[in-house]
């Protein structure tokens, strides 16, 4: 989800209990899948509405920002599941994303034509 394009009811907003402000990253990552445990549902719409710029030397590049991205996605795996990520689950992730392409064909299409992230042109 990006969330520069993200649109959700206010009523799972307070569900979910608003942005954990002590989170350093990710944090709007951390609010959809509390959402989601509030009972929240997502939809996929199948165009840009929003974008945003990485810079060099910003904080989505830097070195510690992978490291505590990387911490954040073994807390929030752990808030869901219920216990820590393993072998199992990273097969159970790859083949989730293989499904999630064969429903969404220009999703990979993108993917493949641009790599993770769209780069954007003036």
């Amino acid at each position: 989800m990006a969330q520069q394009a993200t649109f959700f009811r206010p009523e799972y907003f307070k569900k979910a209990g608003g942005f954990n402000k002590t989170s350093q990253v990710a944090w709007d990552g951390e609010l959809w899948i509390d959402m989601a445990l509030a009972g929240a549902k997502f939809g996929r719409i199948d165009n840009y509405l929003g974008t945003f710029r990485i810079y060099p030397g910003s904080l989505s590049l830097s070195e510690h920002s992978s490291i505590k991205y990387n911490e954040y996605k073994s807390t929030i795996f752990k808030k869901v599941r219920k216990k820590n990520y393993n072998v199992s689950d990273h097969i159970f992730r790859f083949a989730f994303k293989f499904l999630e392409y064969c429903e969404n064909p220009k999703l990979l299409i993108e993917r493949l034509r641009h790599g993770h992230v769209l780069k954007m042109t003036n």
